[in-house]
Parts: C-alpha cells; sequence; structure tokens
C-alpha cells in the first residue's frame, strides 16, 4: 500500500514497482534476458501510450528486436505478473490462443504511470473495465462490440452519449457508459463495476 503526497509520487512508486518486476523478478523468475528489460520497458511504453490496438506480433516482434516466439513468451510473462491483459476472440480456439487480439496494462494506475503522452480517455475507460471484470470473469475481445464476459454478456464502452446502435439486437448486451451516475435501460455507470472487486 502506497501513502503518496501527490499524484506524482504515487505514480513513481508504481514506476519503481514496475522497474522492481521488470529488472529483478522477471530475470530471476521467468530466465528473461537481463539485456531485453529496456525493450519491455519500451513494449509497455508504448501500449500504455496508443489506444488499444489488434496485436501484430510480427511487427511487435520487429519494433522490439526480438523475434516471434519470444515476444509471445515476454507477453506471457507480463501478463502472469499482472502488467498486462491480454484478450482473446475465442479461448476455446486453440489456433486463436497462439497470439491475443488486444492487449491492454493491468490497471489505470500503470497506465498513468509509464504513458509517454496524453492517455486516451477511451483506453482508460476499457483498461479499466478489463481489470474490474476480470478479476473474477473470463473477459474476451467482442467481435460486435469491445468485450464479451463469460461467453455471455456482451458491453461496449464509451461515454454518455454512447448510443446502442452497435450492440442493438445483441441478446444481454450493454454500455457500459462513463460520465453517468444512474443506470437505465441497457446503459450502465462505468464506476459501478468497481464494486466487482
Amino acid at each position: 500500500m502506497f501513502a503518496a503526497k501527490s499524484k506524482r509520487s504515487y505514480l513513481t512508486q508504481v514506476q519503481k514497482v514496475v522497474s522492481l518486476i521488470l529488472e529483478i523478478e522477471l530475470p530471476q523468475l521467468r530466465q528473461v534476458d537481463v539485456g531485453n528489460v529496456r525493450k519491455l520497458r519500451s513494449l509497455l511504453a508504448v501500449l500504455s501510450s496508443g489506444v488499444p490496438f489488434a496485436v501484430d506480433i510480427s511487427k511487435m516482434a520487429q519494433m522490439a528486436e526480438l523475434n516471434r516466439n519470444t515476444i509471445l513468451s515476454y507477453l506471457s510473462h507480463l501478463h502472469r505478473a499482472k502488467l498486462i491483459n491480454l484478450l482473446y476472440s475465442d479461448r476455446l480456439n486453440l489456433k486463436r490462443m497462439q497470439k491475443p487480439d488486444k492487449i491492454y496494462l493491468e490497471n489505470t494506475n500503470l497506465l498513468q504511470a509509464l504513458a509517454l503522452s496524453q492517455v486516451e480517455v477511451g483506453t482508460q475507460r476499457e483498461t479499466f473495465l478489463v481489470n474490474q471484470l476480470a478479476y473474477k470473469h473470463q473477459v474476451e475481445y467482442g467481435k460486435q462490440a469491445d468485450f464479451l464476459i463469460d461467453r455471455k454478456f456482451t458491453i461496449e464502452v464509451g461515454g454518455q452519449s454512447k448510443d446502442g446502435k452497435q450492440i442493438a439486437g445483441t441478446p444481454n448486451a450493454f454500455i457500459a457508459a462513463d460520465g453517468i451516475e444512474y443506470a437505465f435501460g441497457n446503459k450502465l455507470p462505468l464506476w459501478l463495476f468497481g464494486f466487482l472487486y
């Protein structure tokens, strides 16, 4: 637990924990090459600064100057270390599980601490929702909307003006909306998901 005097000191503490994981825990416990720690740090910075994107492992490997298998292995290590969340579009299909469809930082604190530039509000919303739901539920990358939860519920994330066009006609579909206080229809306040953890 951190006692922070300011937002800046809190984010500095979060950065120190990430450094401890990258520089000591991963090399000792997961045999990550110490020479690649800088590349992992850069990879986390890229993931925190952009919007969650469709994953291109070959491009990511080229950018990090690592081979494809090493990148996949390192992503798995970062996921197990609770630095990132890997989302797949179909967890039951083994072929699709070879690479994630989307990558999110594990939580919004990491997002703020590691970002090289201003974090997109949409990225913050989605990161928060994935963090809160992945604790006890199976979260998959959705084909129609942002997420499929426990293979049963479809969730689209957005601001208060987000409409239901994208999920119209989809059973068990909801909008997790930021900037609203109360639920109405299938539109739920995003903050409400914070009570799940």
